[in-house]
């Protein structure tokens, strides 16, 4: 119904921004430009407090899901005055589908948990959890959706026991617990709707994702 915005974000996780970008200009008549993007905090809300981590300046990754050229100088300006860092992104879409992989597999994970810390430092869901993104992870890889990484893919090479106790180390910290833990249980709908495209994503590509439907 928005005919008068020229540029409209859709700012957060999604798994299908080129799903979504599709439906969109379907049923837009103004046809506007529409991007896609991520602010790298976390965190979580009591009553009227906000209880969150990042940096001094808050990256907020940015970009398109057909590959059009952004012009960084006119961003530069909107955030112009605020604490936000821009990062710009060739292929938002593919950079979404990797930060889907890589978050929801712990996310579920912490759910199982509840998000104890002493039951994850032990947890056979969270070894599971780590298997499941590097499916999650390899199935895009395998799709080509990340030949142009959005980030670095060294995090497949890692040995799963590494990645695991990487993860039961950080997740006890305060860092660990605002990043991921409370975020993780309080943003359950969410993590649920990640799932679902993730798993949309598997019978889609006819990728089996083993580990991930345990």
């Amino acid at each position: 119904e928005n005919t008068t915005s020229k540029v409209i974000v859709f700012i957060g996780n999604n798994t299908e921004a080129d799903i979504t970008y599709k439906k969109f200009m379907q049923h837009s008549q103004s046809k506007p430009t529409v991007l896609f993007g991520f602010l790298s905090c976390g965190g979580r809300r009591e009553g009227e407090k906000v209880y969150s981590w990042h940096g001094n300046n808050c990256n907020i990754t940015l970009g398109a899901v057909n590959k059009m050229k952004i012009d960084e100088n006119n961003w530069q300006k909107v955030i112009l005055g605020t604490h936000l860092k821009l990062d710009l992104k060739p292929d938002m879409n593919a950079w979404l589908k990797y930060h889907s992989a890589l978050i929801t597999p712990l996310c579920i994970a912490i759910q199982y948990e509840d998000g104890e810390t002493k039951k994850l430092h032990h947890s056979k869901v969270l070894k599971l959890s780590i298997e499941a993104l590097k499916e999650c992870l390899c199935m895009f890889e395998h799709m080509e959706f990340l030949k142009d990484s959005p980030h670095d893919m060294k995090l497949l090479k890692w040995p799963t026991m590494l990645l695991y106790y990487a993860m039961a180390l950080l997740l006890p910290t305060k860092t660990g617990r605002l990043i991921a833990i409370s975020h993780a249980l309080a943003a359950t709908s969410e993590v649920e709707t990640l799932k679902e495209e993730l798993l949309n994503c598997s019978k889609t590509y006819h990728y089996p994702l083993p580990s991930f439907n345990t």
